[in-house]
């Protein structure tokens, strides 16, 4: 074994493989009714969580009160 072949520090080693150090890591935030990772989250005035960018679909209230009628 060469004495100069030293591995690396374990927190050296987690920041190569992830970008981070341990611990450090960015949260991922997951929608709390369908479970995808999401950017925003829709809640109604009791702050009770309706769902995500990713799982409501936002409509036009024209076109919404139009699907209504038929």
């Amino acid at each position: 074994m060469n004495p100069y072949d030293i591995p690396d520090h374990p927190v050296i080693v987690a920041c190569m493989r992830t970008g981070y150090p341990p611990g450090m890591e960015p949260k991922e935030y997951t929608c709390p009714v369908c479970g995808d990772e999401c950017e925003t989250v829709y809640t109604d005035p009791l702050n009770q969580v309706m769902g995500c960018d990713v799982c409501l679909e936002a409509k036009d209230v024209y076109d919404y009160y139009e699907e209504m009628e038929e």
